[in-house]
């Protein structure tokens, strides 16, 4: 019987493990792991397009302050964006999970590249593969307007990783009352 609890408490752990999101930027060295989704970004100031966690595309491009704004308005870990006012790019979207990250990273940018190619000094953004229509809201931000702040997909993240937490729980608490 407590094999089957241990059983139990293993396949769990295999579980979460699965679900959970990561990346690692870089295919060859593995040592640095992005704890949700990996960003192809580039910016003024870098030499080439970058490949590396959230976190590195706002130490990066700190100077580029709308961009920052208005990515973390959005589900910035399905995002793909281009501002031509700052010269942003940043395209996220793919985990090391069942979606071959470096090779989903590489179409996912060469399909965004496609999209923008012959569009001088427009903005674009898809968030979740469909247009949110970023040149309507930045024009609407710089001419002083209120806009309305869509729900970032990361709270919606937080609320399925308690949902799996909860669901676990109920699951060791039935096996353990099994056992006895």
């Amino acid at each position: 019987m407590k094999s089957g609890c241990l059983f139990s408490i293993c396949a769990f752990l295999l579980i979460i493990q699965q679900v959970s999101a990561a990346c690692t930027p870089d295919p060859v060295d593995k040592s640095k792991t992005c704890t949700a989704y990996c960003v192809w970004y580039t910016c003024p100031g870098l030499k080439h397009t970058k490949r590396a966690c959230p976190a590195d595309f706002e130490s990066d491009c700190k100077a580029q302050t709308e961009s920052i704004k208005f990515i973390n308005s959005k589900n910035s870990f399905d995002l793909e964006y281009f501002s031509s006012k700052e010269n942003v790019t940043y395209i996220s979207g793919c985990s090391d999970a069942g979606a071959e990250g470096y090779s989903c990273m590489k179409n996912k940018t060469l399909a965004f590249e496609d999209k923008t190619e012959g569009k001088v000094g427009t903005d674009i953004c898809f968030q979740n593969g469909e247009p949110c229509d970023s040149a309507t809201e930045t024009t609407a931000n710089s001419a002083g307007s209120e806009t309305t702040t869509p729900v970032s997909g990361s709270t919606e993240q937080n609320g399925a990783l308690k949902l799996i937490g909860i669901l676990a729980f109920g699951w060791m608490l039935l096996s353990a009352a099994w056992i006895q």
